[in-house]
């Protein structure tokens, strides 16, 4: 890393019993539920996954992601704004790539423009950037603007929920609409029970396609489309809001017995709110998923497609099951997905020292 350099590093995000409701077509209807995750993803090797953002200062206005030149609304909305910047070589390091349904657009945006909010002197300490709770309204303000510039500026569908763990890691209760972003019903950057903690760090894991055919905002469209011709599956979106509220609950039980009795009960929850999701949309339901789930969901407290849930699997394992999905993915499906553990992050996002270096 050149000492001319800043490097902004953040999390993913993983919506366990869906998303959705935080979307303003749904949102401004029946109101928002969403429990979610901060998450660092590895693969099978243990090197960490994350987004990195590299930024170096540069007359020249250059931008590459993975290596190579890369362009699209987002990058041209964002030259605008680093017109003045002293940071405008930006490289970005996203092993996963595009549309793996973790929030992976709206870190990027808000790396972006915590970039523009970083003093001008180099910065080359292991810091966490907005994460602190005296800088929680300015963490608030940073969430809105990044909202701002998806929705308005680049004219994208979606929600918000993505840019609250990314920002705060740990576990985020979204109950508001993002203008109520500040009120006391949201609950940000929780760090659930030890037990809990280990239980999620030790069964989580990722499927993803190796070809991701479509991205987040086209199943958007697609459910608000349907939606919008059948209100009768607006009562699909109440059983997801239903189903995120029992998951936090659950979370949140201080009674560590009571809590290690619920798995079963987070099974049902995620299988069930899975499913209404996929009602949603006539693009969600592809058929090597399908099969992958229909071979592991007895092995999983719960199975669901993350995020908009087009490209990929999210599970939680059973006991001693998750080396025997592990083998089934490599030996039936090497060349059609990967697999990937997952485990909670707590810091959000940060700025870091060295961009390439996996953590321990």
């Amino acid at each position: 890393m050149s000492e001319d350099s800043l490097i902004i590093s953040a999390p993913y995000r993983i919506d366990i019993a869906g998303g959705v409701s935080d979307i303003p077509f749904f949102n401004e209807k029946i109101g928002t539920a969403v429990c979610n995750f901060a998450i660092d993803v590895y693969d099978l090797d243990g090197n960490l996954q994350n987004i990195k953002i590299e930024f170096g200062r540069s007359e020249q206005w250059s931008f590459k992601l993975n290596g190579r030149n890369f362009k699209n609304i987002v990058t041209e909305k964002v030259s605008n704004l680093f017109k003045h910047s002293q940071y405008k070589n930006i490289k970005i390091n996203s092993p996963l790539g595009q549309s793996a349904g973790l929030g992976g657009s709206s870190a990027l945006v808000l790396i972006l423009l915590t970039a523009l909010e970083e003093p001008t002197k180099k910065s080359n300490k292991n810091l966490s950037f907005v994460n602190s709770s005296s800088n929680k309204r300015k963490s608030l303000g940073l969430i809105k603007k990044a909202y701002d510039f998806e929705r308005n500026i680049c004219g994208l569908i979606g929600g918000f929920q993505d840019f609250v763990p990314v920002t705060f890691g740990g576990m985020c209760f979204i109950n508001s609409s993002i203008e109520k972003i500040a009120s006391p019903s949201n609950k940000f950057g929780l760090a659930l029970p030890e037990n809990l903690n280990k239980f999620f760090d030790n069964r989580m894991f990722l499927i993803l396609l190796k070809n991701k055919k479509l991205n987040s905002e086209a199943i958007v469209n697609n459910e608000i489309r349907r939606v919008s011709r059948n209100e009768s599956l607006m009562s699909n979106i109440e059983s997801i809001i239903d189903a995120n509220c029992k998951i936090y609950k659950i979370l949140i039980s201080k009674n560590k017995s009571e809590a290690n009795k619920s798995f079963s009960k987070i099974k049902n929850i995620i299988d069930a709110s899975w499913l209404r999701q996929k009602e949603l949309s006539s693009f969600l339901g592809n058929n090597l998923l399908e099969e992958i789930c229909e071979y592991i969901k007895s092995k999983c407290y719960g199975v669901r497609g993350p995020g908009a849930g087009v490209n990929g699997l999210f599970g939680i394992s059973k006991p001693d099951q998750l080396k025997k999905i592990i083998n089934f993915i490599k030996d039936k499906h090497n060349k059609s997905v990967d697999i990937y553990r997952l485990k909670i992050n707590h810091t959000g996002i940060k700025t870091i020292g060295d961009v390439l270096k996996p953590s321990s």
